[in-house]
């Protein structure tokens, strides 16, 4: 079964992709939900025994980055597979520099 986590500050959008993707992959998939940075850094420090594989990563999470916390992510455990969300179009740039 793969672990997929979902990082997104708005909390209705967040319980509804992953009611959605439960819904639709729940034979396949396994799904975590995060609405804060410090959340799934705390989650993929101290938890990363369930071995996540992809993560969908909101852009602007709250004040933070979330293109430098899926980064940190990515230095620690390079196999997990980075998925940017955003509804700011502007952000989307900053992902092919990381």
């Amino acid at each position: 079964m793969i672990k997929l986590a979902i990082c997104e500050d708005n909390e209705v959008l967040l319980h509804q992709l992953g009611d959605v993707i439960e819904k639709k992959y729940s034979d396949v998939l396994s799904v975590y939900r995060f609405a804060t940075a410090f959340s799934i850094l705390t989650f993929v420090m101290e938890e990363m025994k369930r071995d996540v594989g992809i993560l969908l990563m909101d852009i602007k999470i709250g004040d933070d980055n979330g293109i430098d916390v899926a980064r940190k992510i990515q230095e620690l455990y390079p196999h997990i597979k980075v998925i940017f969300l955003t509804a700011y179009i502007d952000y989307s740039r900053d992902i092919f520099q990381a």
